[in-house]
Protein backbone atom coordinates (compact mmCIF):
# COMPACT_ATOMS: atom_id res chain seq x y z
CA UNK A 1 0.00 0.00 0.00
CA UNK A 2 1.31 3.43 -0.88
CA UNK A 3 1.84 5.66 2.10
CA UNK A 4 3.50 8.99 2.67
CA UNK A 5 5.08 10.01 5.97
CA UNK A 6 6.58 13.47 6.16
CA UNK A 7 8.78 14.93 8.86
CA UNK A 8 9.64 18.41 7.69
CA UNK A 9 12.48 20.82 8.35
CA UNK A 10 11.97 22.29 11.83
CA UNK A 11 11.79 26.05 11.93
CA UNK A 12 10.34 28.21 14.71
CA UNK A 13 8.89 31.60 13.90
CA UNK A 14 9.76 34.03 16.67
CA UNK A 15 7.09 36.69 16.26
CA UNK A 16 8.46 38.94 18.96
CA UNK A 17 11.75 39.50 17.17
CA UNK A 18 10.59 38.98 13.60
CA UNK A 19 13.18 36.28 12.92
CA UNK A 20 13.12 32.60 12.20
CA UNK A 21 14.82 30.85 15.08
CA UNK A 22 16.08 27.27 15.35
CA UNK A 23 16.66 25.04 12.34
CA UNK A 24 16.93 21.26 12.32
CA UNK A 25 16.98 18.78 9.44
CA UNK A 26 14.84 15.64 9.64
CA UNK A 27 14.51 12.45 7.64
CA UNK A 28 11.70 11.69 5.24
CA UNK A 29 10.37 8.32 4.17
CA UNK A 30 8.23 8.04 1.05
CA UNK A 31 7.09 4.50 0.35
CA UNK A 32 5.83 3.81 -3.18
CA UNK A 33 6.54 0.14 -3.62
CA UNK A 34 10.05 0.89 -2.39
CA UNK A 35 11.45 3.25 0.24
CA UNK A 36 13.15 6.59 -0.27
CA UNK A 37 15.26 7.98 2.58
CA UNK A 38 16.50 11.53 2.50
CA UNK A 39 18.70 13.37 4.98
CA UNK A 40 19.05 17.13 4.60
CA UNK A 41 21.73 19.36 6.05
CA UNK A 42 20.60 22.32 8.17
CA UNK A 43 19.89 25.52 6.26
CA UNK A 44 20.18 29.16 7.29
CA UNK A 45 17.63 30.69 9.62
CA UNK A 46 15.81 33.01 7.25
CA UNK A 47 14.20 36.20 8.48
CA UNK A 48 10.86 37.99 8.51
CA UNK A 49 11.14 41.78 8.42
CA UNK A 50 8.08 43.59 9.73
CA UNK A 51 9.21 46.90 8.20
CA UNK A 52 8.61 45.68 4.66
CA UNK A 53 6.42 42.67 5.57
CA UNK A 54 8.82 40.28 3.82
CA UNK A 55 10.22 36.86 4.66
CA UNK A 56 13.67 36.27 3.16
CA UNK A 57 15.94 33.27 3.03
CA UNK A 58 19.22 34.29 1.41
CA UNK A 59 20.73 30.79 1.51
CA UNK A 60 17.77 29.20 -0.23
CA UNK A 61 17.47 32.21 -2.52
CA UNK A 62 13.86 33.33 -2.28
CA UNK A 63 11.56 35.80 -0.56
CA UNK A 64 7.86 36.44 -0.19
CA UNK A 65 6.15 39.71 0.68
CA UNK A 66 2.68 39.70 2.21
CA UNK A 67 0.31 42.64 2.75
CA UNK A 68 1.34 44.76 5.72
CA UNK A 69 -2.12 44.53 7.30
CA UNK A 70 -2.11 40.71 7.36
CA UNK A 71 -1.58 39.07 10.72
CA UNK A 72 1.38 36.75 11.36
CA UNK A 73 0.15 33.75 13.36
CA UNK A 74 2.31 32.46 16.24
CA UNK A 75 2.71 28.67 16.24
CA UNK A 76 0.76 28.30 19.50
CA UNK A 77 -2.27 29.90 17.84
CA UNK A 78 -2.09 28.25 14.43
CA UNK A 79 -2.88 24.74 15.68
CA UNK A 80 -6.60 25.56 15.55
CA UNK A 81 -6.33 25.71 11.75
CA UNK A 82 -7.37 22.61 9.84
CA UNK A 83 -4.06 22.11 7.98
CA UNK A 84 -1.74 22.73 10.95
CA UNK A 85 -0.91 19.74 13.14
CA UNK A 86 0.34 20.26 16.68
CA UNK A 87 2.98 17.53 16.39
CA UNK A 88 4.49 19.40 13.43
CA UNK A 89 4.00 22.88 14.86
CA UNK A 90 7.66 23.79 14.36
CA UNK A 91 7.69 22.72 10.72
CA UNK A 92 6.49 26.02 9.29
CA UNK A 93 8.37 29.09 8.07
CA UNK A 94 5.39 31.42 8.11
CA UNK A 95 1.64 31.41 8.64
CA UNK A 96 -0.43 34.51 7.92
CA UNK A 97 -4.04 35.54 7.42
CA UNK A 98 -5.94 38.58 6.15
CA UNK A 99 -8.72 37.95 8.68
CA UNK A 100 -9.95 34.83 10.48
CA UNK A 101 -7.25 32.16 10.30
CA UNK A 102 -9.84 29.37 10.57
CA UNK A 103 -11.44 30.62 7.34
CA UNK A 104 -8.43 31.63 5.26
CA UNK A 105 -4.73 30.97 5.84
CA UNK A 106 -1.44 31.17 3.95
CA UNK A 107 1.35 28.78 4.98
CA UNK A 108 5.01 28.57 3.94
CA UNK A 109 7.05 25.45 4.75
CA UNK A 110 9.99 23.35 3.62
CA UNK A 111 9.24 19.90 2.28
CA UNK A 112 11.40 16.91 3.15
CA UNK A 113 10.60 15.12 -0.08
CA UNK A 114 13.40 14.78 -2.58
CA UNK A 115 13.17 17.09 -5.60
CA UNK A 116 12.97 14.03 -7.86
CA UNK A 117 9.40 13.49 -6.68
CA UNK A 118 8.44 16.65 -8.59
CA UNK A 119 9.90 15.51 -11.91
CA UNK A 120 7.54 15.21 -14.92
CA UNK A 121 7.59 11.44 -14.48
CA UNK A 122 6.74 11.42 -10.74
CA UNK A 123 4.40 14.43 -10.64
CA UNK A 124 1.16 12.65 -11.76
CA UNK A 125 1.46 10.12 -8.94
CA UNK A 126 2.16 12.88 -6.42
CA UNK A 127 -0.95 14.76 -7.60
CA UNK A 128 -3.15 11.69 -7.27
CA UNK A 129 -1.85 11.01 -3.77
CA UNK A 130 -2.36 14.62 -2.72
CA UNK A 131 -5.84 15.36 -4.04
CA UNK A 132 -7.27 11.89 -3.30
CA UNK A 133 -9.99 12.12 -5.92
CA UNK A 134 -11.00 15.72 -5.24
CA UNK A 135 -11.83 17.96 -8.23
CA UNK A 136 -8.65 19.59 -9.59
CA UNK A 137 -9.02 23.22 -10.65
CA UNK A 138 -5.40 24.09 -11.48
CA UNK A 139 -2.45 21.86 -12.39
CA UNK A 140 0.30 23.80 -14.12
CA UNK A 141 4.02 24.46 -14.30
CA UNK A 142 5.04 28.07 -14.91
CA UNK A 143 7.83 30.61 -14.40
CA UNK A 144 7.11 33.06 -11.59
CA UNK A 145 9.44 35.95 -10.75
CA UNK A 146 12.59 33.92 -11.37
CA UNK A 147 11.23 30.68 -9.89
CA UNK A 148 9.98 27.61 -11.70
CA UNK A 149 6.83 26.56 -9.86
CA UNK A 150 4.24 23.82 -9.93
CA UNK A 151 0.76 24.96 -8.94
CA UNK A 152 -1.95 22.55 -7.80
CA UNK A 153 -5.42 23.78 -6.83
CA UNK A 154 -8.29 21.57 -5.78
CA UNK A 155 -11.71 21.65 -4.11
CA UNK A 156 -12.54 19.96 -0.81
CA UNK A 157 -15.92 19.32 0.77
CA UNK A 158 -16.17 22.86 2.11
CA UNK A 159 -12.89 24.51 1.15
CA UNK A 160 -10.48 25.33 -1.67
CA UNK A 161 -6.73 24.74 -1.40
CA UNK A 162 -3.96 25.83 -3.72
CA UNK A 163 -0.36 24.59 -3.38
CA UNK A 164 2.70 26.16 -5.01
CA UNK A 165 5.89 24.10 -5.07
CA UNK A 166 9.31 25.37 -6.09
CA UNK A 167 12.94 24.39 -5.75
CA UNK A 168 15.08 26.59 -3.51
CA UNK A 169 18.72 25.53 -3.40
CA UNK A 170 18.59 21.76 -2.90
CA UNK A 171 15.20 21.86 -1.17
CA UNK A 172 11.58 21.76 -2.27
CA UNK A 173 9.48 24.55 -0.82
CA UNK A 174 5.72 24.65 -0.48
CA UNK A 175 3.55 27.69 -0.07
CA UNK A 176 -0.17 27.03 0.09
CA UNK A 177 -3.39 28.73 1.00
CA UNK A 178 -6.82 27.42 1.86
CA UNK A 179 -10.15 29.24 1.86
CA UNK A 180 -13.31 27.94 3.48
CA UNK A 181 -16.59 28.18 1.59
CA UNK A 182 -18.29 31.56 2.02
CA UNK A 183 -19.90 34.28 -0.13
CA UNK A 184 -16.43 35.87 -0.44
CA UNK A 185 -14.64 32.64 -1.34
CA UNK A 186 -13.87 33.47 -4.98
CA UNK A 187 -12.58 36.96 -4.17
CA UNK A 188 -10.47 35.65 -1.30
CA UNK A 189 -8.92 33.01 -3.57
CA UNK A 190 -7.98 35.68 -6.09
CA UNK A 191 -6.52 37.88 -3.33
CA UNK A 192 -4.35 35.01 -2.06
CA UNK A 193 -3.24 34.11 -5.57
CA UNK A 194 -2.27 37.72 -6.24
CA UNK A 195 -0.13 37.77 -3.07
CA UNK A 196 1.72 34.65 -4.21
CA UNK A 197 2.08 35.78 -7.81
CA UNK A 198 3.40 39.22 -6.92
CA UNK A 199 5.12 38.56 -3.60
CA UNK A 200 6.99 35.29 -4.15
CA UNK A 201 10.29 35.73 -5.95
CA UNK A 202 13.84 34.55 -6.39
CA UNK A 203 16.60 36.57 -4.76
Amino acid sequence: MKTIAWLNLLLILSVGTGTIASVKAEETIWTKGKSFFKKFLPTSKGEFNYKDSTYRNSELGFAITIPADWRIIPPAESIVCRTIQKKFIDDYFLTATPGNMSEALLVLNVMSLDVDNFSPQAWPEYVNTTVRGRPIKINEEVELNGLKIRRLGYEGDNFYREDVYFKAGSRMMEIYFYVMNSPLKDKTIEDFRTVVNKGLRAL
